[in-house]
């Protein structure tokens, strides 16, 4: 299934991201869940492809497939 979901793709990428989202096929719909503690104002991250990519890795994903070159703390 390909779909454009509003809210959920209104959270920006981070590559040490600090929630995770599941498709929740009962609701049809995501769930968002924290995988780390928050700090109060701290932005909430996901990560658009997982976390065992190299820093190179990740550096050409973004590069190629969001156009853009990730600026996020763990990189």
């Amino acid at each position: 299934m390909l779909a454009v979901h509003a809210n959920i793709s209104k959270i920006n990428h981070g590559c040490r991201s600090n929630a995770a989202a599941q498709w929740d096929r009962d609701r049809l719909a995501y769930k968002l869940f924290a995988t780390r503690d928050i700090a109060a104002g701290e932005e909430i991250t996901i990560s658009y492809f997982g976390t065992i990519l190299t820093f190179r890795e990740r550096q050409t994903y973004t590069k190629q497939n969001l156009g853009l070159d990730c600026a996020c703390s763990h990189c």
